[in-house]
């Protein structure tokens, strides 16, 4: 990593970005594995340690405090800065997983040998050749309707 940043502002920013970048997402990626995964085994180290619940969204955040301590000390020095970048990027990435809309989930495997369609409701209905009776379970028609 190189210590030398532009002299505009909004340059030393974007490489200051990209350093992190670089570490959040191959260096340290490659070496440690996904931040999530590696957050959570620390949160359980960390939780038995102390004796109380820690999360991965808690060990990037007490990483930030950690990068925070080591640049009051020394603020110039470059690392903590792209180091304290890069463990705010891993949290937010934790804590700020998409959540999938249950419209966009697909629905449960149909039971198998049965014809199913999945429907609206985003569960599985009868297709053509399965009849429901009045408690819901499907049976085979032998001459199901045919599509003209």
């Amino acid at each position: 990593m190189s210590n030398v940043l532009p002299i505009n502002n909004a340059q030393r920013r974007k490489e200051l970005l990209r350093q992190a970048e670089q570490c959040v997402c191959t260096d340290r990626n490659l070496t440690y594995g996904d931040a999530e995964d590696n957050f959570t085994s620390i949160a359980k180290y960390w939780s038995v340690y102390l004796g109380g619940k820690i999360t991965a969204v808690d060990v990037g955040s007490l990483m930030i405090l950690f990068k925070l301590a080591r640049i009051q000390n020394n603020p110039t020095h470059q690392d903590s800065w792209v180091d304290l970048i890069g463990y705010g990027a891993c949290a937010a990435g934790i804590v700020l997983k998409p959540v999938v809309s249950p419209s966009l989930t697909p629905p449960p495997a149909p039971p198998s040998g049965l014809l199913y369609t999945p429907n609206s409701t985003g569960t599985w209905g009868h297709g053509a050749g399965l009849n429901h009776d009045k408690h819901g379970v499907g049976h085979c028609d032998p001459h199901p309707p045919k599509n003209d």
